[in-house]
């Protein structure tokens, strides 16, 4: 018999549970110890799951302490009910007929043994009668395995404020409780956080569900050559955790999602989707999926989600006035205070952010580790790179004039400008997505020099940035 520990549904934790064990093993120790049970335990261990075990439950009339926090932070009991579990159904009587007489005084804890009791035996599980006791071990850690990578949390964040406040409005409108099948929408403006709450609610109600997806980045991987069949694929081969499901084209695929997924109890997260045609091939609709499902989407187009009759939606609030600062003041000093030091940067940099948290932390960033002189010299008002990397932040949020920030890269090509200018000799680097983001909170706090540009690599993009000029970037290339 296998269950899971289940939080409370109220809950709304964004942070992973402290389990301190995947398994616990719970057995009689005098006939399978040596035997099944070292054997499971075993086969546990070498698939990497962390199981508790002890022969020792059955002695004594009170579970010792450490025993009984065990079981508290294991998230999955496994129960082992052996010949000699009991030896028969009269001594299960017996026993209760003792202790309903020892605790007479106490009687509600031996109701709740009789529940517990009722409650094991209703349970579903593995029957072992003959055959072969290593594929009966296979099978069971197998399905094992399938619920501890179900229940793996997502990382959420460094710093993450507000999200207690912003789940529990969202939570309303996802109701867990509810065995219908719900597409909830989170929409907002980019650097906003959608993608931190929608990460903060799959930690939340993910042990609720049968098997769980978060496709991040749809709008970008989609656009790949060949990206929405690799989208269909992670989505089935998340949630069939271990099963090789293979799709070779999209209109299959879509097929194939319908028929595996109508009778599932799923966590699927689409986040950043920018096109409904995204959606017709990824969740085409409630009936897609089985009773109790939850379909979660974040995007910046509330049209998007309307036109796909998602009408659940929740609008992301803007961090507010107590709440602004922290994201800026734990990435720029590591901790939360009030800069009494910093007061006028403090108040310009709130200004430029506009409670937006990438911006937040892209400028805590950026100050990070500066000297007290630097800081005053930091002022977007005053700086050109600080003021170009707000405006980079803000097109990155497609709110700059009213544009929207049709590639998910656009914040890293304004910021490779920078990075290019940066070179000896004034030459232009070609630098893919990933060397931006590992070099540009790098760069020394000192105005950009445009006129040192000189055009070197071949097959260049250009970009219109948000003051006007022209961003030279090579998506693919290596640093040149």
């Amino acid at each position: 018999m296998i269950t899971e520990g289940v939080s409370s549904p109220s809950s709304s934790s964004s942070f992973p549970h402290p389990w301190s064990y995947d398994v616990f093993l719970s057995f009689r120790g005098t006939d399978t110890r040596y035997s099944f049970i070292d054997h499971l335990y075993g086969a546990l261990q070498q698939k990497g799951i962390n199981a508790f075990m002890d022969d020792e439950l059955c002695r004594g009339e009170k579970i010792w302490p450490s025993l009984s926090k065990a079981i508290q932070e294991s998230n999955i009991s496994v129960v082992v009910f052996s010949e000699n579990y009991a030896s028969s159904t009269e001594n299960f009587g017996e026993a209760l007929a003792h202790h309903e007489h020892k605790f007479k005084n106490d009687i509600g804890k031996v109701l709740r043994w009789r529940a517990a009791l009722r409650e094991a035996s209703n349970f579903s599980g593995w029957s072992f009668l003959e055959g072969y006791e290593s594929k009966f071990i296979h099978d069971i850690v197998g399905e094992i395995s399938a619920k501890v990578l179900n229940c793996l949390h997502l990382n959420v964040a460094e710093y993450p404020v507000g999200i207690q406040d912003r789940l529990r409005d969202l939570n309303v409108l996802i109701n867990v409780e509810k065995n219908d099948v719900r597409m909830v929408g989170i929409w907002g403006t980019g650097g906003i956080g959608k993608t931190t709450i929608a990460k903060a609610v799959h930690n939340s109600i993910v042990k609720r569900f049968e098997g769980s997806c978060f496709l991040a980045n749809v709008r970008e991987n989609s656009i790949r050559d060949g990206g929405m069949v690799e989208l269909q694929n992670t989505l089935l081969f998340e949630i069939f955790r271990g099963k090789k499901l293979k799709i070779t084209n999209v209109d299959k695929g879509i097929n194939v999602i319908k028929k595996m997924l109508s009778h599932r109890k799923v966590l699927l997260i689409l986040d950043d989707v920018s096109h409904l045609d995204q959606l017709k091939k990824l969740a085409g609709g409630c009936d897609w999926f089985g009773l109790g499902s939850r379909i979660i989407i974040t995007t910046r187009d509330k049209h998007l989600l309307l036109a796909h009759q998602v009408n659940l939606i929740y609008k992301v609030k803007e961090l507010c006035r107590d709440e602004v600062i922290q994201p800026f003041s734990w990435n720029a000093f590591g901790r939360n205070f009030h800069m009494v030091d910093h007061g006028k940067v403090k108040r310009v940099v709130l200004h430029y952010a506009d409670g937006l948290p990438l911006a937040l932390t892209v400028f805590g960033s950026l100050l990070r580790g500066r000297s007290e002189e630097q800081w005053q010299d930091a002022s977007p008002l005053k700086t050109p790179t600080l003021k170009f990397y707000y405006q980079a932040v803000k097109f990155r949020s497609g709110s700059v004039a009213g544009k929207s920030g049709s590639s998910g890269s656009m914040f890293f090509k304004n910021c490779g400008v920078h990075l290019a200018y940066k070179q000896d000799g004034g030459d232009v680097m070609a630098v893919n997505d990933t060397d931006l983001q590992e070099q540009w909170l790098s760069l020394p706090l000192e105005p950009m020099n445009p006129r040192k540009r000189q055009k070197k690599s071949i097959s260049m993009e250009e970009q219109p940035s948000p003051n006007g000029e022209k961003l030279v970037y090579h998506r693919n290339s290596k640093t040149v």
